[in-house]
């Protein structure tokens, strides 16, 4: 009987012990969890968008023949569409207005510009964002200046720049994966007016995470900036910019590092049928990861060398 009654103590002792354990591993288990899910809740989100930028896009002359002699006016982005895929937001300086107007560029009037409407679909399905701030702007008057901003209004493509830098058309804004970029457009080469262009900088510094300015500057075949180029893109800079893309050299010049931000001189050619030299038909796309946290935004850079074919057509270069 004693025997009995002894082993039905440590029966119970042992039961006892095993259940504590028990307890013990799941108090500690749920505890762990706990911990992991306060680690998850508290490390910082981080919001991420794509840029990718060109730079001079002309798509009259010899680039209107090649597309129309395709039959696609897809045609001078094909070679390039496995780049555009990379990126959320896709701009280029486009280099003559949108309009109704009949192509002049094949007979005496090599230098005026327009673009055919029939481009408007392969443009809205390429590109977010198309910087106007350029001396072809004005090849149609203000005429073709107001068709222009009318046709990718109608296409939901947005735009900036303004061929005298006139202040209420400096600007857009484009949010992605809540993420805002201020996107300001400056035409050196007509009335200045770098005020207008300072102050568009200041309020987008304020109402944005992250300030491009596009400007159309420098002299053409050039391979180094002017000095004025420097000044301004460091002076645009010391305003709040954090990003200087230039155009307009048809080549690509140097870029530098200025506090910590970047300046890109020249991109270069984009679309253009440029064909006399090697220079005119390399181009420079560049793009921005833009990452945002609780903390900070911080953006990286990849550079992507781009050759025109003789079809005015841009593809990735070795």
């Amino acid at each position: 009987m004693f025997n009995k009654r002894k082993k039905l103590i440590i029966f119970l002792i042992l039961a006892f012990v095993v259940s504590a354990g028990a307890g013990f591993v799941i108090l500690k288990a749920r505890n762990e969890i706990s911990l992991e899910n306060k680690a998850v809740v508290n490390v910082p989100e981080i919001q991420k968008v794509s840029i990718l930028a060109f730079g001079d896009m002309m798509l009259d002359r010899n680039v209107f023949l090649k597309t129309r002699e395709a039959g696609d006016f897809n045609f001078p982005f094909l070679k390039i569409d496995p780049m555009l895929r990379q990126a959320d937001i896709k701009i280029a300086n486009l280099e003559g207005p949108i309009t109704n107007f009949e192509s002049v560029s094949q007979g005496n009037n090599r230098m005026r510009f327009t673009v055919s409407p029939d481009f408007l679909s392969a443009l809205k399905s390429r590109f977010q964002v198309l910087g106007l701030a350029n001396n072809h702007m004005q090849d149609f008057g203000e005429e073709g200046y107001s068709q222009t901003k009318e046709f990718l209004a109608s296409a939901g493509i947005n735009y900036f720049g303004d061929f005298k830098n006139r202040k209420e058309n400096l600007s857009t804004v484009i949010e992605k994966n809540r993420i805002k970029i201020g996107f300001v457009g400056y035409h050196a080469l007509a009335e200045e007016n770098l005020q207008d262009i300072v102050d568009a900088i200041k309020k987008l510094e304020i109402e944005t995470d992250f300030v491009i300015v596009f400007s159309h500057w420098g002299a053409e075949y050039q391979d180094e900036p002017a000095i004025i180029q420097k000044k301004e893109a460091r002076m645009f800079i010391d305003n709040g910019a954090d990003l200087v893309l230039g155009s307009h050299p048809h080549v690509v010049q140097e870029s530098e590092d200025y506090q910590g931000k970047k300046i890109f001189y020249s991109l270069g050619n984009f679309i253009f049928d440029q064909y006399f030299s090697e220079e005119t038909m390399k181009g420079l796309a560049v793009k921005i990861l833009i990452e945002k946290s609780d903390e900070k935004i911080e953006a990286k850079y990849d550079l992507l060398p781009i050759r025109i074919n003789e079809n005015s057509q841009p593809e990735p270069a070795e």
